[in-house]
């Protein structure tokens, strides 16, 4: 250390004996102030920043890995679940329907006359009656019933989607039970109180059918001539005899 160093610090030295006790205790209590500062501002600061940005990104890491792991339990609840259970309830669901359907038509349709008895049962009640003359008798073409209910313009849309995703399901287009249409033509002439009474006995009979004609027409008092068209309903579209 040069001469003049050594000088300057004497100096100070000096100066610093020459200070009262209290003097020295707050030179010397500044002095430490000021080493901690300088320590905080070197050393601890730097320290705390990084400490602190570690504890953001950990924060951070664990906040993204709470949100895979809750993507993860929601992909697996999609994969335990059927895609295709909902539209296999659907399926059920009109199976259910169907069968329920085919067992009401079955009821129903045992209520009506079998239409290869029509024409029997039509001569029959005709036979209890000698004041009635049959002019004649016809089966007319079969037709077959529309009953599939086409959607209204308000739901066709939502129509249309279902059948379209349960028709990619079964790739089978639903086909609705046949029902066909058997009709006959019948006249006859006689009195009027013979007609009245021949179609009250029709009605009276056990097993129905539907009336679609009735026509009266007075050839010479009191002959009338009647002509009758009625139907019965069937799941068979040929005839099978009678």
């Amino acid at each position: 250390m040069s001469t003049e160093g050594v000088t300057t610090i004497e100096s100070w030295r000096q100066k610093f004996n020459a200070l009262t006790p209290r003097e020295r205790v707050l030179i010397a209590g500044t002095m430490v102030v000021l080493v901690v500062v300088l320590l905080f501002l070197l050393v601890i600061e730097p320290k705390q920043k990084a400490i602190q940005s570690s504890a953001q990104r950990i924060t951070q890491q664990q906040q993204a890995i709470k949100a895979n792991e809750a993507s993860l339990v929601i992909l697996n609840r999609a994969l335990s679940q059927d895609p295709s259970a909902p539209i296999r309830l659907d399926i059920d669901d009109l199976l259910s329907q169907d069968l329920a359907m085919s067992s009401r038509i079955a009821n129903e349709s045992a209520k009506l006359v079998d239409p290869t008895q029509m024409s029997r049962v039509l001569e029959a009640v005709l036979d209890q009656s000698s004041d009635l003359r049959l002019l004649s008798l016809q089966t007319l073409p079969v037709q077959r019933l529309d009953i599939t209910g086409q959607p209204s313009s308000d739901n066709a849309g939502a129509a249309s989607k279902t059948t379209a995703g349960l028709s990619a399901a079964t790739e089978t287009p639903i086909d609705p039970v046949p029902v066909y249409e058997h009709a006959f033509e019948l006249k006859v002439s006689g009195s009027y109180a013979a007609v009245y009474t021949y179609l009250h006995r029709l009605e009276q009979l056990s097993q129905a059918f539907f009336w679609d004609v009735l026509e009266l027409n007075v050839k010479e008092y009191p002959t009338t001539e009647v002509t009758l068209r009625i139907h019965t309903l069937s799941g068979e579209e040929g005839w099978l005899g009678g």
